[in-house]
């Protein structure tokens, strides 16, 4: 029980680790095209492409944050349902 929670909880772990590299990879990206509005006022595209930008990120987001529940809810069900076995555990 114990080996499989923690392998559950590696692989939560990892995929906690992509959401937030994501999370940076947005900020960069949009820095730069922000940079690029500063630069050059005039050009409407590049300030559609942060719109745009920002409406992907918002719908990952929400995406991401569905998975943070379900990992959490998983997470919470083995544990409850194990709990006795984790204090307890049998000695091989």
């Amino acid at each position: 029980i114990q080996e499989d929670m923690l392998a559950e909880i590696r692989t939560v772990e990892s995929e906690a680790a992509a959401f937030f590299d994501q999370i940076s990879r947005y900020f960069i990206t949009r820095g730069k095209i922000v940079t690029k509005v500063t630069k050059y006022p005039h050009v409407e595209d590049f300030r559609v492409t942060v719109e745009e930008l920002d409406e992907k990120e918002y719908v990952s987001l929400k995406l991401v944050m569905c998975e943070i529940r379900n990992h959490y809810s998983t997470l919470h069900d083995i544990i409850m349902k194990n709990l006795e076995k984790i204090k307890k555990p049998r000695t091989s």
